[in-house]
């Protein structure tokens, strides 16, 4: 049987947090995605760390990295309108390469 939990909260931002036995092997996700440009903070989940962390932006070429960077139990990742963003926990899980 595969875990499986998901969290959803909708103001003007649509953010979404999964985890399930399929995405354990390739590393945790956070996927964003905005209406409009803004810098989201979501909060950063224990055990996740930094420098282990990639964000990119989902476009029809490819997968692009974008910056973000972790304030505190924050990370801090700027968003265009329309643009899904996904943060992985690790850097291999984004397939880049």
């Amino acid at each position: 049987m595969n875990d499986f939990s998901l969290a959803i909260s909708v103001t003007e931002v649509k953010c979404m947090q999964q985890e399930n036995e399929q995405l354990d092997r390739r590393g945790f996700l956070i996927a964003f995605y905005a209406l409009a440009p803004q810098t989201l903070t979501p909060t950063l989940p224990a055990g996740w760390k930094a420098e282990e962390m990639i964000a990119v932006v989902l476009s029809t070429d490819k997968p692009t990295p974008v910056d973000f960077y972790v304030d505190g139990n924050h990370i801090k990742v700027s968003v265009h309108a329309q643009q899904p963003i996904m943060i992985y926990r690790k850097k291999d899980a984004a397939r880049l390469g």
